[in-house]
């Protein structure tokens, strides 16, 4: 995180500090000693949105200046705007995980709703603490056993290990006696760096990976960030709850895209069609009508790129390629 922006602590109270990566531009627009607010510029297409980053306060009776504040400042926000951090409320009954915890005030959750804030849900864990009561520290002590055990011992396939056993065959190598076996162990090598920047352009799309170093920090960085916008998390209904499973996204944007693809009223186009002159030939028409041969399928296929995207299998096409069938 080589950005960051501070709220200093009053005394040993207190503080607070954000911080993000490259990539995207953000903009301090103010701060209190428990808020900092940001303008956002991540997708120039999507233009700015708002972020912020909130502590709630732990006192009950400061509780209601501080949702007030945040209710003001929707009335200044006219575009997307997100609210993160540890808020210290609750917003229905089963966000707590004991019936004696204290419950958030209706008057606080009323400026909630007046501001127009909607809970956007969450993924991983439930609570965000655990009191340790299911034996935690006995899984850190299994789990530390397990890294150590795994560690210790030797495995063949990686870049490093065969690197290593290149050194110790150079270190121990008398008048070339070992030499074939040097070089086979580096056309391993290189066999494994050529599936690892197939599978990267696969990843990276095709003119990232032409465009830059293939192992650049660069290329990693871009690879992983949009591999992270392609991903659909969740989607509001128009009934104001959200659908997060893959059933349910599935069916909302196919009803979408039917919705608004679809007139009850089309216009007939007849009338200029027959204005637009005819650029192919019947017999041109007819073969590209025509259902694909095997032959000519076959042939596409031993042109592509062995390591692009799997097909519906899951195989990708150099398992096809290599066994000369499909």
């Amino acid at each position: 995180m080589p950005n960051k922006f501070i709220v200093h602590s009053i005394g040993t109270a207190g503080g607070l500090i954000l911080l993000w990566k490259d990539g995207f531009q953000l903009d301090i627009v103010s701060q209190t000693d428990k808020i900092i607010r940001a303008k956002v510029l991540n997708d120039p297409s999507k233009g700015v949105w708002y972020l912020s980053c909130v502590y709630g306060t732990p006192y009950i009776h400061e509780k209601f200046d501080q949702w007030s504040y945040i209710n003001q400042l929707s009335n200044f926000i006219d575009t997307s705007w997100v609210i993160i951090g540890d808020l210290n409320i609750t917003l229905s009954p089963n966000d707590r995980n004991t019936q004696s915890s204290q419950a958030t005030s209706s008057d606080i959750l009323n400026l909630i709703n007046e501001a127009d804030l909607s809970d956007m849900g969450f993924s991983g864990n439930l609570f965000t603490w655990s009191s340790n009561k299911h034996g935690t520290s006995q899984f850190k002590s299994s789990c530390a056993d397990k890294i150590k055990s795994a560690w210790s011992n030797s495995f063949t396939g990686s870049n490093a290990f065969l690197q290593q056993l290149i050194s110790n065959l150079q270190a121990s190598d008398i008048n070339g006696s070992n030499t074939d076996e040097v070089v086979k162990l580096e056309q391993e090598i290189k066999k494994l760096n050529e599936i690892q920047e197939n599978s990267n352009r696969q990843k990276a799309r095709d003119h990232f990976y032409n465009d830059m170093d293939l192992n650049s920090k660069y290329f990693h960085i871009r690879m992983n960030r949009r591999k992270s916008r392609n991903k659909i998390d969740a989607l509001l209904v128009p009934n104001g709850t959200w659908c997060n499973d893959r059933d349910s996204l599935s069916s909302l944007l196919k009803n979408h895209f039917q919705t608004i693809m679809t007139s009850s009223s089309p216009v007939d186009s007849s009338s200029f069609l027959q204005y637009i002159l005819h650029c192919i030939t019947e017999e041109d028409n007819h073969q590209l009508e025509a259902i694909p041969s095997e032959e000519e399928i076959h042939s596409t296929l031993m042109t592509m790129e062995p390591w692009t995207s799997p097909g519906p299998d899951g195989f990708p096409l150099a398992s096809i390629k290599h066994n000369g069938q499909w």
